[in-house]
């Protein structure tokens, strides 16, 4: 590595000590911890509910259709998803990101994966 990169990443590393940069997680993060993404978790909610419109693709229009489906309820629904979820693993490379005093955590994605309160790690 050069000189100016190894000064560029010190800069960064110092503002990070200190709390001035902000981290961004992006789908990888979920992905790599065994999350399921949008697509295969609407996929397992169909194998599951079969009763519901087979024909919904959009995640949030298919949980619409099953809670109006007869024979279908919240609860299950619920509990279907958060089953799924449970199965995060969380490696130790996202115990060292809650590490940082990080100004802030943006994230896409729906399990907030790199959530201190989440995980309640401490640094």
């Amino acid at each position: 590595m050069n000189q100016e990169a190894e000064k560029y990443l010190s800069q960064i590393a110092q503002k990070v000590t200190e709390g001035q940069i902000t981290l961004f997680l992006g789908a990888g993060c979920s992905d790599v911890a065994g999350l399921p993404d949008w697509k295969s978790l609407t996929k397992s909610i169909k194998n599951k509910f079969v009763d519901c419109d087979q024909e919904k693709n959009n995640f949030f229009e298919l949980c619409k259709d099953i809670l109006n489906t007869p024979g279908y309820d919240r609860n299950q629904l619920e509990k279907f998803i958060s089953d799924k979820l449970r199965s995060l693993e969380i490696l130790d490379e996202y115990k060292e990101l809650c590490k940082y005093n990080w100004q802030s955590i943006f994230t896409t994605n729906y399990d907030l994966l790199g959530s201190v309160d989440i995980f309640g790690i401490t640094a």
